[in-house]
């Protein structure tokens, strides 16, 4: 649904054209429906100002699933391609370790399906008992438009209503809105009366770059092409209601076309005058270029300072906080500060340290990125070399014909033609029986279509009269496309007054998703006061504060860490931990290092790797192939990742990996799954850089057993390493080593406080390495599981 005009006010696009446009009384003179219409939808646009409101509904129908719909797990196929994998490749898990490594892959394909429609059910509750309504004024000349949304939502137990008044303010380039009718705790009580703004003068320069005047013309001929376009039988002149004539409307058009048909012709027509819009009102390219060239600018002279917990593992969270708390209470005790200068501080304490392992650990990935990406390149020309491969691959007509046949496909066909052409080879999980709502934009007769168009146009305006043209020209082809998809209803009422002006316009569109279900959009629109509208007064946004300035020292501002402090009071974080499956990512990780540690294979450990990732990314390709054939990709993977000092086979192992190699078509780089291949990679070679410290820390948690004295021995001994104390100062660091090494019992049971650190003192001070700290608690957590 598109109120082009009602969006372009909101917006601002058009009101210094409109602001110089001639005021004009359309008088109704036409014979055409086509012309009626098109002439009162654009009265608009003659005028200096105008009022405006409309109501909006929204029933949305739920599909039936069938019987199997909520059916969850694991693929029967994929979990036996996997057992026998698992055999094959000796790889010892336990009964739950291989559960829940199933079950973190079925969630990857299955989650979201389930959590979809739990909210499919949720929406249409929702819509079905929400009106929702909208009101405004457009002054052109001042530069100034509102725009208040309201919503009603009601049933017969519960009534919520909420207003949200908008403005948008051209001239002062500033945005208002009070949204503290939907959420008033996000500000105090002082400012729940006033606007909140943004300020965008910093696009002052942007706006001043457009021509509105033909950009006006522009949306004149666009609201035009519906209606031009429109055969015979789509055009119906409707009889009029009582509501009608009590609105002040004298004759009634309708539109009826499809949603389908509607979307071409918008989209179509904007091709064919893209050249237009790039000389004669703004070169949008070239204006979003520039931006992102000074956002990228700026971006590289950010400094990250603060971290927080999103994207950490359960233990990593919670030694992060347990980090930070041990900070705040240190200062409290030692230095008295207030709790702002603690939080700061302990920030930058932590982050320069945390930051500087981060880039290391991102240099340290991508170097071994480039290795990998090194050796697979010098695979694949070796490969190529010895053997007749197209060094062009597949052409997209040749995708096509093997999809279509019925011969078996190699792995690096099934890679190439979906990654070089978008041919699915083997179906996806994704559009299995599924049909996209919008496919009909998405084909490649559809992007052919908008090449023509926009090759048709030039650096004047097509008309919409003009494009007609354009458009039965290609209808043949736009017909086929049309074809294609069912068409979904789209019905617009133009109401018009008694000098031929739209006062009223209603849209209906019905739209059938398949899976999803049926929407019913309905919008019924007034435009008033042509010429005489309601003043808008500025004075209504003297007092109105920036976003940040009204949230400040609010209750949001502090509302996330209180509900985390609510939650760790309870120990959510714990056992979250402890009943929560591990994520994929980590469980991978986790079986990595032990494939390494019992085989101290590269390759072994890669193969393993490489069938959960792929199982988790593609698991039709894991279904398509049998276990013999997946080792057998899975080897040429591991033969064309790695660097040389890492694996170099020679002899009859080197003779069988490049016949694998021929068979499987894993010749060139684009007959891999390039992200796939790099990330075994990247998880293969970690687990072998670790095996070391792996091996040490084992003997080091034999040695010591009990959490308590693992934690103080080994932050002794990471402490010492590079450090040059005395005997005295040894003793020192073993004492405050002990203390915390309590308070990491104290924090594990949520008792970390002022009396776990009740000993320590000013001089103990220099010894407390919070990062150290953390990592510490992290892996002694990790280990040690309550």
């Amino acid at each position: 649904m598109r109120l082009k005009q009602l969006t372009m006010c909101l917006l601002g696009l058009s009101m210094a054209a409109c602001s110089t446009y001639p005021i004009s009384n359309h008088s109704n003179t036409s014979v055409n429906l086509d012309d009626r219409a098109v002439q009162g939808l654009n009265a608009m646009y003659n005028y200096p100002n105008y009022d405006f409101n409309g109501s909006l509904n929204v029933d949305f129908a739920v599909e039936k699933k069938s019987g199997n719909a909520d059916k969850k797990g694991i693929d029967a196929k994929l979990q036996s391609q996997l057992d026998q994998y698992i055999a094959a490749q000796n790889i010892k898990l336990t009964k739950q370790e291989k559960a829940d490594l199933y079950q973190a892959i079925a969630e990857g394909r299955d989650s979201y399906s389930g959590r979809s429609d739990r909210v499919q059910q949720f929406l249409s509750n929702f819509l079905k008992h929400t009106q929702f309504g909208y009101e405004g004024s457009v002054d052109f000349r001042e530069r100034l438009a509102t725009f208040d949304f309201s919503a009603k939502y009601q049933k017969q137990t519960l009534l919520v209503q909420t207003k949200v008044p908008m403005a948008l303010d051209l001239k002062n380039h500033k945005f208002y809105i009070n949204y503290f009718g939907v959420m008033p705790f996000m500000v105090n009580q002082e400012n729940q009366d006033n606007y909140a703004y943004v300020d965008f003068s910093e696009y002052k320069d942007v706006v001043d770059k457009i021509d509105f005047k033909n950009l006006a013309t522009y949306l004149q001929e666009n609201t035009a092409v519906p209606y031009v376009m429109a055969r015979p039988e789509q055009l119906q002149r409707q009889s009029l209601s009582a509501a009608d004539k009590s609105q002040g409307v004298v004759e009634k058009i309708r539109l009826k076309s499809s949603l389908e048909e509607f979307m071409l012709q918008q989209n179509f027509f904007e091709a064919a005058n893209r050249g237009f819009v790039k000389h004669s009102v703004i070169d949008f390219e070239k204006v979003f270029n520039e931006k992102l060239e000074k956002m990228t600018e700026e971006a590289s002279k950010y400094d990250e300072s603060k971290y927080s917990t999103y994207g950490m593992g359960a233990e990593e969270a919670e030694a992060y906080k347990a980090s930070t708390k041990l900070y705040s209470l240190v200062n409290e005790k030692l230095h008295d500060r207030g709790e702002e200068s603690e939080a700061l501080e302990a920030e930058a304490a932590e982050a320069p340290a945390d930051y500087d392992e981060a880039v290391d650990a991102t240099a340290a990935a991508t170097e071994t990125s480039e290795d990998a990406a090194v050796a697979a390149d010098y695979a694949a020309a070796r490969a190529a070399a010895e053997g007749d491969s197209d060094e062009e691959g597949l052409s997209e007509e040749q995708c096509e014909a093997l999809r279509d046949g019925k011969q078996r496909f190699s792995m690096g066909d099934v890679t190439y033609c979906q990654e070089e052409h978008y041919v699915y080879l083997l179906p996806s999980a994704d559009d299995e029986e599924t049909e996209h709502p919008f496919k009909i934009v998405m084909s490649d007769d559809y992007e052919k279509l908008v090449k023509k168009f926009e090759e048709s146009g030039s650096e004047k305006l097509i008309t919409a009269a003009e494009f007609k043209k354009l458009w039965a020209d290609n209808s043949t082809e736009i017909n086929a496309l049309l074809a294609t998809q069912k068409p979904n209803e789209f019905v617009v009422d133009v109401g018009l007054d008694e000098k031929g002006r739209a006062v009223k316009v209603d849209y209906d569109v019905n739209m059938y998703v398949q899976g999803i279900g049926t929407f019913k959009l309905n919008s019924d629109n007034h435009i008033l006061n042509y010429g005489q509208a309601k003043k808008i007064s500025r004075g209504q946004f003297k007092n109105a504060k920036s976003v940040e300035e009204v949230t400040k020292d609010s209750p949001f501002e502090y509302m996330i860490g209180s509900l985390t402090r609510a939650l760790g009071s309870k120990g959510a974080v714990e056992a979250s931990s402890d009943q929560a499956v591990k994520s994929f990512d980590r469980q991978v990780e986790d079986l990595a290092a032990r494939v390494y540690d019992n085989t101290g294979s590269y390759s072994k450990t890669y193969e393993a790797v490489f069938l959960f990732m792929l199982s988790h990314e593609k698991p039709k390709i894991v279904q398509y192939y049998t276990p013999r054939e997946l080792n057998e990709i899975a080897r040429v993977y591991a033969y064309s990742y790695a660097d040389q000092e890492v694996y170099d086979p020679k002899g009859k192992e080197l003779a069988e990996l490049e016949k694998l190699v021929e068979k499987h078509k894993l010749v060139n780089r684009n007959q891999f799954a390039d992200s796939i291949g790099n990330e075994v990679y990247d998880v293969t070679a970690a687990a072998m850089e670790k095996r070391k410290d792996r091996q040490e820390w084992n003997k080091f948690v034999a040695q010591y057993k009990q959490p308590k004295t693992v934690f103080a021995q080994y932050y002794m001994q990471q402490f010492i390493e590079g450090e040059d104390l005395d005997n005295k100062q040894k003793v020192q660091l073993k004492r405050v080593s002990e203390i915390l090494a309590q308070t990491y019992l104290d924090a594990r049971k949520n008792q970390l406080t002022a009396k776990s650190i009740a000993n320590i003192t000013e001089s103990d001070e220099e010894y407390i390495d919070y990062s150290l700290y953390s990592d510490v608690y992290e892996k002694v957590a990790s280990h040690f599981k309550k």
